[in-house]
């Protein structure tokens, strides 16, 4: 499936004019590594890794008070995990 996707958006973004050239060229050197550089299951492997945490990706806010997660799906208190002497 990676594969396939690989190829497909290698080929809009020839139909765009973006890129020049053979599709079988630039699967054949991975260019499309650089148009999605985590692969097609990137996400999956997000919602397993960031199940009940806060993840690399959360929005935080430091404002007088403190800190505030942004992020409205992450469940831990970022207070376990940030001190006030690192903020």
């Amino acid at each position: 499936m990676h594969l396939l996707a690989d190829r497909t958006h290698l080929e809009e973004l020839l139909k765009l004019g973006i890129l020049k050239g053979n599709v079988e060229d630039m699967m054949g050197v991975r260019l499309g590594a650089i148009f999605m550089p985590h692969g097609l299951g990137h996400l999956l492997g997000c919602d397993v890794h960031d199940v009940g945490g806060v993840g690399i990706e959360d929005d935080i806010a430091v404002t007088k008070d403190g800190v505030e997660l942004l992020t409205c799906t992450a469940s831990a208190s970022l207070s376990a995990l940030v001190s006030s002497e690192e903020i």
